[in-house]
């Protein structure tokens, strides 16, 4: 069975974090480490479930610091 990938423009609107903030949170925090495709990044089910996780607990007042869920 193939699992399901989403392209980062699909994670953005899913999760409504920005393109910017999810590649900042890659890097910075490793916060997911998504697949390589030809097209670009590709995130599995877990990934956006870690994300949405943390984009949730983000500190009131910080745009793009996740909070402990991403650590």
């Amino acid at each position: 069975m193939t699992k399901i990938r989403y392209p980062i423009r699909a994670v953005a609107k899913l999760t409504g974090l920005s393109l910017d903030t999810l590649r900042a949170w890659e890097r910075r925090y490793q916060a997911v480490i998504p697949e390589r495709g030809r097209r670009g990044r590709l995130y599995t089910e877990h990934d956006l479930e870690r994300l949405a996780l943390a984009a949730g607990s983000r500190e009131p007042g910080t745009r793009h610091r996740p909070g402990g869920a991403a650590r």
